[in-house]
């Protein structure tokens, strides 16, 4: 019994500590089209008690954002909830199991726009 608790507790901490999941500080390594104004972040942390932190350019400055996130990983959908109250929602998935790749789109309707973020 003892053996098998410390068999779930060290497997538990190598995946914390290999970064599986959406867990992890990211930033947009190409956005297409180019020149995205649908989705602004730039660097973002998605820590894993659920909040974030992130930062995007806006007029050349700038700016901070942080909140809450949920991934519902059945749906792909990825959900920012802002200190301000406003909701931000995206289609997300992680590029195979752990690769460090996640490419975020437009919620609704086929793809218009991909971010694609390195893991680092």
């Amino acid at each position: 019994m003892r053996f098998g608790l410390r068999l779930a507790f060290a497997g538990l901490v190598l995946a914390l500590l290999t970064g599986c999941g959406m867990q992890g500080s990211w930033s947009v390594m190409r956005m297409v089209p180019e020149n995205l104004t649908e989705f602004e972040i730039g660097q973002m942390t998605l820590k894993g008690d659920g909040k974030f932190e992130a930062s995007y350019n806006r007029g050349g400055a700038t700016v901070s954002a942080e909140g809450t996130y949920t991934y519902n990983e059945e749906s792909k959908v990825l959900t920012f909830s802002m200190k301000d109250g406003k909701l931000r929602s995206y289609r997300a998935e992680l590029c195979g199991k752990c690769q460090g790749i996640m490419y975020v789109w437009n919620e609704e309707g086929p793809k218009v726009w991909e971010v694609s973020f390195k893991r680092h």
